[in-house]
């Protein structure tokens, strides 16, 4: 049973880190040109809810995997954290989109953030106190982790945090893929 999960969250992981980039572009161009177009408008909160449930299913699975597979439990508090703060970034980005409350509710997003990024980098130094070395991923998932965070908490180095944040998902995939890989040979 986790053989097969771990093998879809660890594909989801990489999924979502080859459609961040065009979800980003797209975001920016309904913010821009596209402003006010409904289809334009729809996709895009189709898109962001698909990453939405992305993010979730694979901080879940990721839980899972420390706790069951390694006893770890050091970085629990932080995950539930990330995730309630994916939980109300998605009901404000929905609420955005009633044209009163929109720049209101961006302006508050941003000012989450800086706390959210904060929690992301504690969360990548408190996984460096797994004894296990996620097989040889440990070091480079933890330190691009606190990179993201770091980054992100910066607001204007953001950009650059989105490409710290695709290494990421793909270690954090390929973490899950060799815990099948283990599972299976097991």
């Amino acid at each position: 049973m986790d053989s097969n999960r771990y093998n879809l969250a660890g594909w989801l992981a990489i999924l979502y880190a080859i459609l961040l980039v065009p979800q980003i572009i797209f975001g920016i161009i309904v913010e821009g040109a596209a402003s006010g177009n409904p289809a334009a408008e729809t996709l895009m909160t189709l898109l962001n809810m698909a990453g939405f449930a992305l993010v979730i299913y694979v901080l879940v699975m990721f839980r899972h995997l420390l706790n069951e597979r390694f006893d770890f439990h050091d970085v629990d508090m932080f995950i539930w954290i990330l995730i309630w703060a994916n939980v109300l970034f998605m009901a404000l980005g929905l609420t955005g989109m009633v044209p009163a409350l929109e720049k209101p509710l961006k302006i508050m997003i941003l000012a989450l953030f800086v706390p959210y990024s904060i929690i992301t980098a504690v969360f990548g130094f408190k996984l460096l106190r797994l004894k296990d070395d996620l097989f040889g991923l440990l070091k480079p998932y933890a330190y691009t982790t606190m990179a993201l965070g770091i980054l992100g908490a910066t607001i204007l180095l953001m950009p650059i945090a989105l490409f710290v944040q695709i290494a990421a998902l793909i270690i954090q995939g390929m973490i899950f893929l060799r815990a099948k890989e283990q599972v299976e040979f097991v």
